[in-house]
């Protein structure tokens, strides 16, 4: 080939990677890519989840399963999540492609779940109800191994994807640090009450549309950061620590320097340089607790819906898309923030100022606690059937030989009894019909033949409806703001603790972060509240508790608002002794001031 023809085919070929690579790094796409990936991964972990409910109403697992592996997954990445943090340090763009394109494979895998056979959800009087026995299928251990699987997979790419997907930002883009992880912590938070009930309804329907969906928007997750993203020629200066900050010659926060130490850059060295931060220590812990407190009160909701209302949701579309808006003020409220915690705003991000919010989004989380147990009460009138803190199904269906179901809440209301029926079934309906003109939307459903009732007749949802429905909405948006209020704590959190470690050590950081919140959350916490739910079940039929008593939800409301306590107790607590030791310092500066103006005399 002539010179020439080279020098044609080297135009071509620059051209060519100029379009289809680029050369520059822009913050907000790549950010938007992130986002993504939070929330598909979020769906995968649900849709496992999901899968795996599926078996145990099919009687081939026992019931105890989910909440032991949410135990089991939490201790494994409270263990793996600073290794991998520290492990790809070097290479944090090739680690976050390789592992959506492995994700992406992994979903596919799901296609070869053997399928199980479900039982109706609610049945009707002398309906033929049966309970499903326990006992393991030939295909349960393969499908139990998948499912297993998929839920490891998806846990690391979550790890991978915060360690280095923020990092990885923020070395490009330090400016934005506080939006970079406040708009993707609160993306996997919000994610994380909504997936279950909005994005993966489609599991029980059509599992092969939701495969799909996780695993094409994985793939063009992994291409779009290989080709929107210039390869690294050589790392960018990383940047510094807090500046202009008063309190940075604190005892309590040690002074960070941006050099290297004889530690060197090993992972032990790293953790160890993190704990000996006792800013970073007691700010993990805070969140830990925080996150806790979310977790069991999101995680348990529907039984606190159920034990305070009598109240039994039917999602549908206006519902699921109610709610996504009224979550997507949270994000708003990020965002705003971390406008405010970016240059020319907050050219510096200052620990005290940034604690001292921290603490204001605590103090609101209490008081909005306090207004969940107080301010949303409502007469929900009577249940047939209990009597005090225990159920006993009334005598005038106990001839329905109604099975245990695995929904078995599915209230009904007696009209001319203003009485709440726990199931159609617990009223003895034996049929059902659609009655159109009664709602301008929908149709209300009455069921028929009810031997608990003169007239024969029940409705649809409980006899509480009108007088709850003012304080379930309160209730809900008292919701949205405990999960405003915690986007916001580590928001100024994360923003705080990457600027008080040295710059090699952030992605174990957050691994420990992580860490720490999977030990609080998933571990402790979750625990606690299943001795919560325990405690106050009052009718527990087919492995599941469908009903609880009138202090479940005072319980619940007591152990979340205890957790934000004691976060605030330490926020609060470290906060003084940062002042404190400004004013040791102070003072010290100004002996020494004196003693050598006497000198000089």
């Amino acid at each position: 080939m002539s010179s020439t023809g080279i020098s044609k085919y080297n135009t071509v070929k620059t051209k060519v990677k100029g379009c289809l690579f680029s050369s520059t790094f822009i913050p907000e796409s790549f950010r938007g890519t992130m986002i993504g990936i939070i929330i598909t991964v979020t769906m995968g972990e649900v849709v496992a989840y999901r899968l795996l409910k599926q078996n145990i109403k099919a009687g081939d697992l026992p019931h105890y399963l989910p909440d032991f592996l949410i135990l089991l997954l939490a201790l494994l990445e409270a263990l793996l999540s600073p290794f991998i943090g520290w492990l790809g340090s070097s290479r944090r763009r090739g680690v976050v492609v390789t592992i959506c394109l492995v994700s992406s494979a992994s979903a596919l895998m799901l296609f070869a779940l053997p399928k199980v056979a479900l039982p109706e959800s609610v049945g009707y009087c002398n309906d033929n109800n049966t309970t499903p026995e326990f006992g393991l299928t030939p295909s349960t251990p393969f499908r139990l191994s998948l499912i297993l699987y998929t839920f490891i997979v998806f846990g690391i790419t979550r790890v991978i994807i915060i360690c280095h997907g923020i990092i990885y930002m923020d070395n490009r883009a330090p400016a934005r640090l506080s939006m970079h992880f406040g708009v993707l912590s609160t993306y996997r938070l919000m994610s994380l009450v909504v997936a279950y009930n909005v994005f993966t309804p489609t599991v029980e329907t059509n599992l092969t549309v939701q495969i799909l969906l996780i695993a094409v928007s994985m793939a063009l997750s992994g291409l779009q950061i290989y080709v929107s993203t210039p390869k690294p020629k050589e790392e960018e200066e990383e940047p510094k620590i807090i500046m202009n900050d008063k309190s940075e010659t604190s005892p309590f926060v040690p002074k960070v320097v941006n050099t290297t130490s004889s530690l060197g850059f090993g992972f032990a060295s790293s953790v160890y340089r993190v704990f000996s931060n006792m800013l970073v220590t007691t700010q993990m812990v805070a969140m830990g607790l925080i996150a806790a407190a979310v977790w069991g009160f999101a995680y348990y909701q529907t039984d606190y819906l159920r034990a305070k209302f009598y109240l039994h949701l039917d999602r549908n579309g206006a519902f699921n898309n109610a709610e996504m808006l009224r979550y997507h003020a949270v994000v708003l409220a990020v965002a705003y923030k971390g406008l405010r915690f970016t240059p020319p705003l907050m050219p510096s991000v200052i620990r005290l100022d940034v604690l001292k919010h921290t603490a204001t989004m605590y103090l609101f989380s209490i008081i909005a606690y306090v207004a969940l147990t107080l301010a949303t009460n409502c007469n929900t009138g009577s249940l047939a059937g209990l009597q005090g803190n225990h159920y006993m199904q009334p005598q005038c269906s106990q001839t329905c030989g109604c099975a245990p179901q695995w929904q078995e809440f599915a209230p009904v209301c007696v009209a001319d009894q203003m009485t709440t029926y726990v199931s159609p079934c617990h009223a003895g309906c034996s049929g059902v019909e659609e009655v159109d003109g009664l709602h301008a939307v929908l149709p209300y459903r009455v069921f028929t033949n009810c031997t608990c009732t003169a007239s024969h007749h029940a409705i649809k949802g409980p006899c509480s409806t009108d007088s709850c429905t003012g304080a379930y909405q309160f209730h809900q948006m008292l919701f949205a703001m405990l999960l405003s209020f915690a986007a916001l704590s580590f928001q100024a959190q994360g923003t705080l603790l990457l600027r008080v470690v040295e710059p090699r050590d952030k992605s174990v950081l957050l691994g420990l972060a992580g860490a720490f919140i999977a030990l609080f959350a998933f571990v402790f916490g979750h625990l606690i509240f299943i001795r919560i739910s325990d405690t106050n079940c009052i009718l527990w039929q087919g492995g599941r508790c469908h009903l609880h008593s009138k202090q479940h939800p005072y319980a619940m409301t007591i152990a979340s608002g205890s957790m934000v306590v004691f976060a605030f107790i330490i926020t609060v607590t470290t906060i003084v002794c940062i002042k404190l030791a400004d004013r040791r310092r102070a003072n010290t500066a100004q002996v020494e001031l004196i003693s050598e103006s006497q000198i000089t005399r």
